[in-house]
């Protein structure tokens, strides 16, 4: 009997380590998911449908990033048009307790300003540079990439690998954001070849993957054999493969879509600052700044190269890098020509700032064969 009980009391003590044991996993576990639950609302409007877009899926990793790192609690609505139907979005992810909004499109920023105007406890992030005429509302913050540094090192592997002396570009609008980054390709391929020849063409559409699918194959059959891109799908790289010639992407990694004939291209990272905003909205100090990232900040970067690319060539990219971050190169020193033949920018003179680069792109570069949109 003595040996029963002993046994018998062996097994409660065991039983109920267990039982102790178990709790604390429980406990462990409700804490984990009360910090999820406890994290921050925070809506993210798309212009474009995820699957099939750069553009929206750059700004879905950054979602992602603040699921992981805060518990962050998000909404996606998506794709919904730059025009007023977007400040209803906007009013039911308020409605919903969204604290944070990243509106993720140019377009959207007259209808920020309005609601934000409106609702001065709910903080925005909206795609810039700003360019309405009022200030921005204390709780809306800007925010871009001097994407004419990375696209000026898409046009050195585009020109070094071009056997035709003819690059295609397939862009959405020609708006100064847009033109800079051209232009800054074009400058990219001038440093490898100064007779280089682009053809661009502008769709009019930020998402339209059939359109702009096509727009590349046009542009392959009048010689373009690197077509590179500006705007939210993969169209341009899928009609780059149709067409058998190469492809350079824009936004975020695209190169798993088509791997055989991808070369390269530019990459936005916005984690870094979407993190800093939605801390500042926690700890209620946010900025109403305009941030302007670079490849030196790594807000963009460029995409994995191909392994068609030879040493060489990536070489002088990671060269051209290492001087731009530095400042020992600056993508738009003079003197510049337009494609009309009239001096935009004197020799010994630069626009090195975004401020200067934005007021400047009302043109294309001599070489570039298309239009600005009026």
């Amino acid at each position: 009997m003595p040996v029963l009980k002993r046994i018998l009391s062996l097994l409660a003590i065991v039983a109920l380590a267990a039982f102790a044991s178990g709790c604390g996993g429980d406990d462990e576990n409700a804490s984990t998911e009360t910090t999820k639950k406890d994290g921050l609302k925070v809506g993210f409007v798309y212009v474009s449908p995820l699957p099939g877009s750069a553009w929206s899926k750059s700004w879905d990793v950054t979602r992602e990033s603040l699921e992981k790192d805060f518990g962050a609690q998000t909404t996606v609505v998506q794709p919904i048009a730059e025009n007023p139907d977007v400040v209803g979005t906007f009013q039911d992810l308020i409605r919903k307790g969204n604290k944070l909004i990243f509106a993720t499109a140019f377009g959207y920023q007259p209808f920020v300003a309005q609601v934000a105007k409106q609702n001065p406890d709910v903080n925005f992030v909206v795609t810039g540079p700003w360019v309405q005429k009022g200030k921005r509302p204390a709780n809306v913050s800007s925010v871009y990439a001097n994407l004419w540094e990375v696209r000026y090192l898409t046009g050195i592997v585009a020109a070094s690998m071009s056997k035709t002396k003819t690059l295609g570009f397939v862009s959405a609008f020609s708006i100064p954001a847009v033109v800079a980054g051209i232009n800054g390709f074009q400058r990219g391929a001038q440093s490898v070849d100064p007779d280089i020849k682009t053809r661009v063409v502008l769709t009019s559409n930020w998402y339209n993957p059939s359109q702009s699918t096509q727009a590349a194959k046009t542009l392959a059959k009048q010689g373009a054999d690197v077509i590179a891109k500006h705007e939210d799908s993969i169209g341009p790289l899928l009609g780059a493969k149709a067409a058998g010639v190469f492809g350079i992407g824009s936004e975020a990694d695209t190169s798993a879509q088509t791997p055989d004939t991808y070369l390269t291209g530019s990459v936005y990272d916005w984690s870094d600052y979407a993190r800093e905003k939605y801390q500042q909205t926690v700890d209620g100090n946010f900025e109403n700044n305009e941030v302007n990232g670079d490849l030196k900040t790594g807000m963009v970067k460029l995409g994995p190269m191909s392994d068609e690319v030879p040493a060489d060539v990536k070489a002088k990219v990671e060269d051209a890098q290492a001087k731009i971050e530095s400042g020992d190169l600056v993508v738009f020193t003079g003197p510049l020509t337009d494609n009309t033949g009239k001096q935009q920018l004197a020799s010994g003179k630069d626009w090195a700032t975004p401020a200067d680069v934005y007021a400047n792109m009302t043109f294309f570069l001599e070489g570039i064969i298309g239009k600005i949109q009026e």
